[in-house]
C-alpha cells in the first residue's frame, strides 16, 4: 500500500551532506587553536585519502579513516581527536565533554504521555546504534548532494540551519559543499548576500541567512551540533518561522502547512 505524504519542504541542521567537501577537519581544528599545525596537516593528509577512497567508491574504507581519525561511531571512542584535544565531545568547541543535561530526552520519552503520543506501546527505548552504525558504514561517506538537487529542483523549499560551534560539521564546511553544489541557481547563489537575522522583538541578533529562490541557509549564533539544545528559543522561532512562512520566510512564496 502506498502512503500519500504531503510533503512541502524539508529543514536539518549541521548535516554531512557532502562529506567529500566537508571533512576537512585539521584546518577547521587549527583555526580554533585546538591543535597546532603538525597536527593540521596530519589530520588533512588523512581527510584527503578518505576523499579518495570515497571518489573511487570505497565508501566502507573511507569512513574508518575518518572514524579513528575524529568520528568515533564504529571505531570506538578512542580516536585521533580524542586523544591530542582531551576533547570527548566535539558538538560544541565550548565545552570539552558533554553537557550534564545533554540526554535530558530519554527521561522525556519515557513519560507515559508521551510514549502514548508517540505510540510506542511496549517498546522498550535504547540508545544502542551498533546494529544500524554497521548498515550504515557504506553509506556514511556517499554524498547526499544528488538527492538534496532533486528536492529542489522540483520546487520544494530546503532549509539548512548551522551552529558556528560544532566541530563535528562544522559551518563553513556546510557553506563549502553548497558552494559547490551543482544546481539551476548556483550561480545566483554564489553571489547572493548574507543577511542578518534579528529576533522578532529586533532586540538579539539570533543569526545569518541566506536564500535563493527555495533555498535557504540559516546560522544560528552561540549554537553548536545541536542547536535545538544550545539555543532552543531561536531554533524555536526559526523552525516556527520556516513552516508558516513568517518572519525571515515572510518574503518567500507560502506557508508548509
Amino acid at each position: 500500500m502506498r502512503v500519500k505524504i504531503n510533503f512541502q519542504g524539508i529543514a536539518y541542521g549541521n548535516g554531512l551532506t557532502d562529506p567529500v567537501n566537508m571533512i576537512g577537519f585539521g584546518d577547521v581544528i587549527y583555526g580554533l587553536g585546538l591543535i597546532d599545525r603538525n597536527t593540521a596537516d596530519y589530520m588533512m593528509r588523512v581527510s584527503n585519502e578518505a576523499e579518495l577512497l570515497t571518489l573511487a567508491g570505497r565508501t566502507r574504507e573511507a569512513l574508518y579513516l575518518v572514524d579513528r581519525l575524529f568520528f568515533g561511531i564504529t571505531y570506538g571512542k578512542d580516536t585521533f581527536f580524542r586523544n591530542v584535544t582531551g576533547y570527548t565531545y566535539y558538538y560544541n568547541y565550548l565545552t570539552n565533554t558533554e553537557p550534564a543535561g545533554n540526554r535530558a530526552y530519554k527521561v522525556f520519552l519515557q513519560k507515559p504521555e508521551v510514549r502514548r503520543a508517540l505510540h510506542l506501546g511496549n517498546t522498550p527505548m535504547s540508545t544502542e546504534r551498533d546494529v544500524v552504525a554497521g548498515h550504515f558504514a557504506d553509506d556514511f561517506m556517499r554524498s547526499a548532494v544528488p538527492q538534496l538537487t532533486v528536492v529542489l529542483e522540483n520546487g520544494y523549499k530546503v532549509l539548512l540551519y548551522s551552529g558556528p560551534l560544532d566541530i563535528c560539521v562544522p559551518t563553513t564546511q556546510t557553506e563549502n559543499f553548497l558552494s559547490r553544489m551543482a544546481w539551476s541557481h548556483a550561480a545566483r547563489w554564489h553571489h547572493a548576500p548574507q543577511n542578518k537575522w534579528w529576533s522578532p522583538d529586533r532586540k538579539e541578533l539570533y543569526g545569518y541567512k541566506k536564500t535563493v529562490e527555495n533555498l535557504s541557509f540559516v546560522v544560528v549564533r552561540n549554537g553548536g551540533h545541536e542547536l535545538p539544545y544550545d539555543q532552543p528559543k531561536p531554533m524555536f522561532d526559526l523552525i516556527t518561522a520556516f513552516i508558516d512562512g513568517t518572519g525571515p520566510f515572510a518574503e518567500e512564496s507560502g506557508s508548509l502547512q
